[in-house]
């Protein structure tokens, strides 16, 4: 196997998870996500959303550039863990050899979490009703982005080898799911 792509809706625990399986399979981390660039833009998650409503290159950029870097860490054998827009890249993944990740929570969990880990995120929330409504936003707005450029929906269960409910189990037991699906598959091959 080439790797682990982790898809997610918000707060479902993707970065921690990827980094402790980083660290698990001393893997390289490739992350791709619209909260990245609004960070490195300096801006909120909600502006860039508003952005690439109306400019579709904006995606089709960023999904450019991620396939380029996993194009070039792939030719050099090295294995990989793929964050986030995973169903929007279907079609490059289709017959690569992943192990295709879904993490998710529910929305009155992400919203807390979003809370909880203020300082990890570029947006702020006042209180639990306004992360909340922040939750379903983005992630209707990932769905819309997917179906529109990709005809892609990015929560598709049938996308996915592995589905994990975050709310279950901490980080480390949610990455040991992961890393000990992969290893049996990959003694499968």
């Amino acid at each position: 196997m080439k790797g682990i792509i982790l898809n997610g809706k918000t707060a479902t625990g993707k970065t921690a998870t990827s980094n402790t399986l980083k660290d698990l399979l001393n893997f390289q981390l490739i992350e791709i996500s619209l909260r990245l660039l609004a960070k490195k833009n300096g801006c909120s998650i909600q502006q860039i959303m508003e952005q690439a409503k109306v400019d579709e290159e904006i995606d089709l950029c960023l999904d450019k550039e991620a396939i380029s870097i996993i194009d070039k860490t792939i030719n050099e054998n090295k294995k990989i863990i793929v964050v986030g827009r995973y169903p929007i890249l279907w079609d490059y993944f289709k017959n690569k050899n992943f192990l295709k990740v879904l993490l998710i929570v529910n929305t009155e969990i992400a919203a807390q979490r979003l809370l909880k880990h203020r300082t990890s995120f570029v947006e702020s929330y006042k209180n639990k009703n306004e992360a909340k409504k922040s939750v379903i936003e983005i992630d209707k707005e990932d769905k819309e982005r997917g179906l529109k450029l990709y005809k892609k929906d990015c929560f598709d269960y049938n996308h996915y080898d592995l589905i994990i409910n975050t709310k279950l189990f901490s980080v480390n037991q949610v990455a040991n799911i992961i890393f000990e699906t992969f290893q049996t598959l990959e003694k499968s091959k």
